[in-house]
C-alpha cells in the first residue's frame, strides 16, 4: 500500500530511464535502482494545439553521464509515475530527447545538463513524409491517418458528427500529423465551432473532440462547486482540500484587446466565395455576436457567454453620428476562391465544400479561435488533483474563483467563472519533491450578470445596475 498523500504536492515518480539500441542496458536515472545522475526537475508539457506532448529535465550530472553515454539526440527516456492514490495505479511517457539545451559546469566534478524532449510518437511522425489519397468524413479521414501511419488510435470525444459533407485529401508530401492538421481545419460543427486533436499525459490515444462538446451546458467542470481559489501562502493550511483547490500563482498579460480581435476580423467581418466552376459569388457579413447569441438560443452555451467577449454597447465614433456596433463594421475582408476538381464522382476536395456559403463556417472557426486567446490567464497550481484524472487534461473545463481587491469575502466576476484548459505544464521538483502545475486557460463565461456603469453624478463610482 502506498504512502498516506501529506501535501496536495506529493508525487511520486517510481523510475527514470534513459535507453538506447547503443546500450546494453538502461540506465535508470531516478528510482530504486539509480545508477546515474541526480534529476533534479522534470517538466511534461501539453497543450490543445500540439498532438503530443513536449518536456525538458534537468540532470546533475556527477557521473560524466554527457560524456560516457555519447548523448546523440536519439536517446529514450521513460518516466514511470505511481497514481496519488490509495489504488496507487501505475502509467508511464515515452519521449525522445531532441537536443541538450545546456550543458554548465557547476564546479570541477558536476555539471547541469537541460535534456528537451519530444513525445516518442512525435519524433516518429516527425521523420515521416506522406503522400497518399484519403476519402471520407473528416473523422474518418483522421482515423485513417493516424492508423496507416502511426500505428495509434483516435478516440473521437464529440457528441455529433463534423457538419461537412465527405470529402477526398491528397496528402502532398508532408509528415502524418501535418495531414492531420489540414483535415481538422476543414472540419466544423453546424454552427461554425472548430474541433481540436490533441495528446494528454494519461493515455498513448490521439484525441478528437470540438469545442460545441467542450461548452456543453451539460459537462460541468471536473471541479464544480470546489473551485481553485487564490492564497497566497498555501503552506499555512493543513487541510488537503484547502491545498489541492488553492492557487499559488494567478497572471494575465496583453488582456481584452479588443481592437486586435477586431482587426483580425474576430468579431465582424465580409466573406466572400467564389465558385470558379459556376462562376456563382456568394457574400456575407459576418457579425460574431449575433452568431454566439444563436449558440445560446439553440442551448449550447449558457445565455452569460454572449456577453463576456464582445461588448455590443460599444460606438466607436468619437461624435456618435455613426450608432454602429463593433460587430456591424467589416474590419476583415475575405475572400475564397473554390472549385471542385471531382465534379463527376459527387465527392467534394479539400477545399471545396457541399454550398459555397459553407465555406463562411470556416471564418466563423478562425473568429472563435482568435476569441479564445483574448482573455488567457497562467495560473500555478498544486499537482495533486492533476494526476490520475482524464478530466483534468486540456480541452477539459475547470472553475476558477478570484477574490476582488477590496473585499475578501465578495468573488471578482469579472475574473471567476469557467475557463478552457488551453495548456498544461506538469513541473516536478525532484529535489524538493514537489509537483505543481501550469495552467494556460481561456475564459470562456464568468458569473456575471448585470452590467457595470458609469453614473455621472459620481464621477468616482461605477456602481451595479
Amino acid at each position: 500500500m502506498p504512502d498516506p498523500i501529506l501535501s496536495a504536492e506529493s508525487f511520486r515518480i517510481v523510475h527514470i530511464e534513459l535507453n538506447s539500441e547503443r546500450f546494453n542496458k538502461p540506465l535508470f536515472l531516478l528510482g530504486n535502482r539509480q545508477e546515474a545522475p541526480i534529476v533534479a526537475e522534470v517538466n511534461i508539457f501539453e497543450s490543445l494545439k500540439t498532438p503530443y506532448l513536449t518536456g525538458n529535465i534537468v540532470l546533475v550530472d556527477d557521473h560524466d553521464l554527457y560524456r560516457i553515454t555519447d548523448i546523440q539526440g536519439t536517446e529514450k527516456i521513460k518516466i514511470v509515475f505511481e497514481m496519488p492514490n490509495q489504488e496507487a495505479d501505475i502509467f508511464e511517457c515515452d519521449f525522445v530527447v531532441v537536443n541538450v539545451e545546456s550543458s554548465n559546469k557547476v564546479n570541477e566534478t558536476t555539471s547541469m545538463l537541460k535534456l528537451n524532449m519530444i513525445e516518442d510518437i512525435g519524433y516518429y511522425n516527425e521523420l515521416q513524409s506522406i503522400s497518399k489519397s484519403y476519402q471520407g468524413f473528416g473523422e474518418d479521414i483522421v482515423r485513417n491517418i493516424v492508423g496507416d501511419n502511426l500505428n495509434r488510435t483516435v478516440k473521437v470525444l464529440s457528441k455529433s458528427q463534423s457538419f461537412q459533407k465527405p470529402f477526398r485529401y491528397l496528402v502532398p508530401y508532408t509528415t502524418p500529423l501535418q495531414a492531420v492538421e489540414k483535415v481538422v481545419s476543414k472540419m466544423t460543427t453546424t454552427f461554425g465551432m472548430p474541433f481540436f486533436f490533441y495528446s494528454t499525459i494519461f493515455s498513448k490515444e490521439f484525441y478528437l473532440t470540438d469545442f460545441e462538446t467542450i461548452l456543453d451546458p451539460f459537462k460541468e467542470p471536473f471541479n464544480r462547486n470546489k473551485p481553485f481559489t487564490y492564497h497566497h501562502d498555501v503552506s499555512k493550511t493543513s487541510d488537503l482540500l484547502t491545498q489541492m483547490t488553492s492557487i499559488i500563482e494567478f497572471s494575465g498579460n496583453n488582456l481584452e484587446n479588443t481592437l486586435k480581435l477586431a482587426k483580425r476580423g474576430a468579431i465582424g467581418s465580409n466573406f466572400t466565395h467564389v465558385n470558379a466552376s459556376t462562376g456563382q459569388v456568394y457574400e456575407n457579413h459576418i457579425n460574431m455576436k449575433e452568431r454566439m447569441d444563436t449558440l445560446v438560443s439553440n442551448k449550447l452555451m449558457e445565455d452569460n457567454h454572449s456577453h463576456t467577449l464582445i461588448d455590443d454597447m460599444f460606438i466607436s465614433d468619437p461624435e456618435a453620428i455613426d450608432q454602429r456596433s463593433l460587430g456591424d463594421f467589416n474590419t476583415m475582408n475575405s475572400v475564397k476562391i473554390g472549385a471542385n476538381p471531382y465534379p463527376k464522382s459527387g465527392i467534394n476536395s479539400l477545399g471545396q465544400q457541399e454550398f459555397d456559403s459553407f465555406d463562411e463556417l470556416f471564418e466563423i472557426r478562425r473568429n472563435i479561435l482568435n476569441t479564445l486567446v483574448k482573455n488567457v490567464y497562467e495560473i500555478y497550481v498544486p499537482g495533486l488533483a492533476f494526476l490520475g484524472n482524464p478530466d483534468t487534461s486540456v480541452g477539459n473545463k475547470i472553475e476558477i474563483k478570484i477574490l476582488t481587491n477590496d473585499d475578501r469575502a465578495a468573488t471578482d466576476q469579472k475574473r471567476s467563472g469557467d475557463f478552457l484548459i488551453l495548456s498544461k505544464r506538469h513541473i516536478f521538483n525532484v529535489v524538493e519533491k514537489l509537483h505543481t502545475v501550469s495552467l494556460g486557460i481561456s475564459r470562456i463565461t464568468n458569473q456575471r450578470n448585470a452590467r457595470w456603469v458609469f453614473m455621472a453624478t459620481k464621477p468616482d463610482g461605477l456602481l451595479v445596475q
